[in-house]
């Protein structure tokens, strides 16, 4: 009779479960860039725009200047905003504030309604700028609606 040694075998259901969770994390790590650095950011009215000033570190990794875009995005309870070298109908160019070398990103008004977004002096909302070597992201989290949805009544025509 010979003797089989189960301790030395590995139980398939672990190896299963931990290929899956592996798969899991490349997909997500492909899908998206991965920033390293993350600063938040106060949102201003400028001249009746609403902006913020992009983080000083983020400049001078990225060498931002005001041939750069920020083309914006909403999603489901954020609106992004992504760094760009060409202008598409979606995006806002980068200004330069004439003192202290700033660079500033302006929220596209058309948004600043459809969300209304407020500076954050006035409702506590700021923005998180986050960047690498290759990219910048600028995240602002959407105001929750205060309009409640209409509930129709079962059995009422």
């Amino acid at each position: 009779m010979k003797l089989t040694r189960f301790w030395k075998r590995e139980n398939t259901s672990k190896v299963q479960t931990r290929q899956r969770s592996q798969a899991v994390v490349r997909t997500t790590t492909a899908a998206e860039p991965d920033f390293v650095r993350e600063k938040h950011q106060k949102l201003v009215l400028r001249e009746s725009k609403l902006c913020l000033t992009v983080p000083q570190q983020a400049v001078d990794t990225l060498h931002i200047s005001t041939k750069r875009f920020i083309e914006w995005q909403p999603r489901k309870q954020e609106l992004h905003g992504n760094l760009l070298m060409s202008e598409t109908t979606h995006t806002t160019r980068i200004e330069d504030l004439s003192h202290n070398n700033q660079y500033v990103a302006i929220i596209p008004s058309s948004h600043v309604d459809d969300y209304e977004i407020a500076p954050t002096k006035d409702n506590g909302i700021s923005a998180i700028c986050e960047w690498n070597d290759t990219g910048l992201r600028i995240r602002i989290p959407l105001p929750r609606s205060t309009k409640k949805k209409k509930h129709r009544r079962r059995g009422a025509r």
